[in-house]
This record gives structure tokens, C-alpha cells and sequence, in this order.
């Protein structure tokens, strides 16, 4: 049941869609610039403190895979505006970025349930402590699973007829 028209005007399914995914683009950008921020901040203290640092290579790892962080949340903010303008190719972007979210949560199910085999409970843990790991240990695996049902589906409902048919010729495309 499809909640827009197949006339090939905006339907109400992707604006929902879009207004939700710029929110949350929105919130990562915020919270990956905070995490650059706090990160350089970190590493002035530290050079300050000891007048040089002899992690050189892993700050600049680190730092660059900050920055990459608030490249790709402002990459997904660029892309949901253009989900929302109907532009043909953010429909082509976003389903190229849920693929690689589908992707990384299903790699990160691969390393919860490798860890969770691997690791076992602890025997002098008094029973609160237990039940945190285990509530942790069932989170570690439920998220990534909602998250690659989720990013298929919206796949799925990305790639129907009716929906390209909205970012179709005829729309407002940018190209």
C-alpha cells in the first residue's frame, strides 16, 4: 500500500522520510564536529602537559577519521535536502549510503556475536553486574539487526516503481 500517487507527484512517504533523515543529519554533524572539538582540545592538553606526543600517527589516524565522520554527516545532510527536492540523484545518493549502513551494521552483528562467543561471564560478578552485560550483550546484537531490517526495507521501498517515479523526469531535478 503505497501512501503516495503514482501520478509521480510528491508523495508524503518521502517527505516524512526526509524530514526525518535531515533531523538526524543535523544531530551527527553537531555531534561529530564536538567529538573534532573535543578531540583537538584533548590533544592541546596533552602536548601542553608532556611538550610533544609520541602518538603522532594514531592522532592523526584519529583525527582524520573524525573529520571523515563530519564529512560523511554532511554529505547525509546534503542528500536528504535533495531526497526532499525530489532531485534524482540524492535518491541514487541515499540508497548508495544506506547500502554502505547496511553494510557497516551487519559487520558490527559480526563482531558483537564474535565477541559475545568469545567472552564469557564473569564468575565473581555479583547478579546486577551480570545483568548489565547481558542487557549490553542483547543490545549489541538487536541494534545492528534493527538497523540492517530497517535500512533494507527503506531500500526496498526506495528502489519501487511508485517512488522512482517521484524523482522521475518531470520533477524538480537539479540536472
Amino acid at each position: 500500500m503505497d501512501e503516495h500517487p503514482n501520478s509521480g507527484g510528491p508523495g508524503k512517504f518521502v517527505t516524512r522520510i526526509a524530514w526525518l533523515l535531515i533531523g538526524l543529519s543535523i544531530l551527527v554533524t553537531i555531534v561529530a564536529i564536538a567529538q573534532c572539538v573535543a578531540f583537538l582540545h584533548t590533544l592541546a592538553t596533552i602536548a601542553s602537559i608532556h611538550q610533544g606526543s609520541p602518538l603522532v600517527g594514531l592522532t592523526t589516524t584519529t583525527l582524520l577519521a573524525l573529520l571523515a565522520r563530519v564529512a560523511l554527516a554532511g554529505t547525509f545532510l546534503v542528500v536528504s535536502i535533495g531526497l526532499l527536492k525530489r532531485w534524482r540523484w540524492a535518491r541514487r545518493a541515499f540508497l548508495a549510503l544506506a547500502t554502505v549502513g547496511l553494510a557497516s551494521n551487519a559487520y558490527g552483528l559480526v563482531v558483537a556475536l564474535s565477541s559475545i562467543s568469545s567472552m564469557p561471564l564473569p564468575e565473581d560478578a555479583a547478579a546486577p553486574e551480570i545483568w548489565i552485560v547481558r542487557i549490553s550483550m542483547v543490545l549489541s546484537i538487536t541494534y545492528p539487526i534493527a538497523a540492517c531490517l530497517f535500512l533494507g526495507w527503506l531500500m526496498g521501498k526506495f528502489m519501487s516503481r511508485s517512488l522512482r517515479q517521484e524523482f522521475g523526469p518531470g520533477t524538480r531535478d537539479s540536472s
